[in-house]
């Protein structure tokens, strides 16, 4: 019985802190790249589309939406790097963990 009460503190304590946690971070060379709307990049040359997906479930336990939608703003800005962007642009919502992002270079 005993093993049994630990384990259930101890999945307990873990589904507390799992959906606070961060996964990705900003690679130093994505700090120049902004996460921008559409309205705001008119003068914008499109450079290509980057798609990116992270965890938004674990287990059981659905992640904070907005905690997911920050890490694909950050994978998609890190991606932007790649294609010699320096924005990035939402192409549609957040579906399962995934997004699409144009890259552009603005002015």
């Amino acid at each position: 019985m005993r093993t049994t009460s630990i384990s259930i503190v101890a999945s307990a304590s873990l589904a507390l802190l799992i959906p606070g946690c961060t996964f990705v971070s900003l690679q130093t060379d994505a700090s120049h790249v902004a996460r921008i709307e559409a309205p705001a990049a008119p003068d914008c040359e499109e450079l290509g589309i980057t798609r990116v997906e992270v965890l938004h479930e674990v287990g059981f336990l659905t992640r904070n939406p907005s905690k997911v939608e920050g890490e694909l703003d950050i994978l998609a800005r890190n991606a932007a790097v790649d294609l010699g962007g320096n924005a990035v642009v939402p192409s549609g919502p957040v579906e399962a963990g995934k997004r699409a992002y144009r890259v552009l270079r603005c002015p």
